[in-house]
């Protein structure tokens, strides 16, 4: 439905667009904002860190893991040897600490999806700054982003990804 809506409203921007443009062709152009996550130096970085990241926690969970299945493979060696009060230990051992994998798992899916949000978030505004001075400088009078504005088709003629990408390169990499 909101896929829709924003579709809808997007065809009425680009005909007031070029209503009021006064010609009967308005310069239009398109940015593939993924395009830009995928190939620019930026966002590379940021796949890179989230990757890393992704790892230290898998290495966590992975030892906490182990430390599980080893103590559930001890239980299962000496459960004929244990007292009933010595088995209840052990299982509610093992319990807090399957309930403590579990948790840290969804602790550390919820701090990547907050650390991959704040980082597109900076890259999504650095992308709009750079979309604008580009759009005034080469006289635009529209430019979309491809997915979010429902757009089925476009030519290459009016695709500027490629600058919008090169552009920021250029500024990502002289900040570092």
């Amino acid at each position: 439905m909101e896929a829709i809506l924003m579709s809808k409203l997007t065809a009425l921007v680009v005909a007031a667009v070029l209503m009021m443009s006064g010609t009967a062709f308005a310069k239009i152009g398109v940015v593939n904002f993924q395009k830009v996550l995928s190939t620019s130096d930026s966002g590379k970085s940021v796949y890179s860190k989230l990757k890393t990241k992704a790892a230290e926690f898998d290495t966590e969970l992975e030892k906490l893991s182990k430390e599980i299945t080893k103590l559930q493979n001890d239980f299962e060696k000496q459960a004929n040897l244990l007292t009933p009060e010595a088995k209840d230990k052990r299982t509610a051992e093992i319990n807090r600490l399957v309930r403590e994998f579990n948790g840290a798992k969804k602790d550390y899916s919820n701090q990547l999806q907050r650390i991959e949000a704040r980082y597109l978030k900076d890259i999504e505004s650095e992308v709009l700054d750079i979309t604008e001075k580009l759009g005034k400088e080469l006289a635009y009078e529209l430019i979309v982003e491809f997915q979010h504005a429902g757009v089925m088709y476009f030519s290459d003629k009016v695709d500027i990804t490629d600058i919008v990408i090169e552009r920021y390169n250029k500024e990502w990499n002289a900040k570092k």
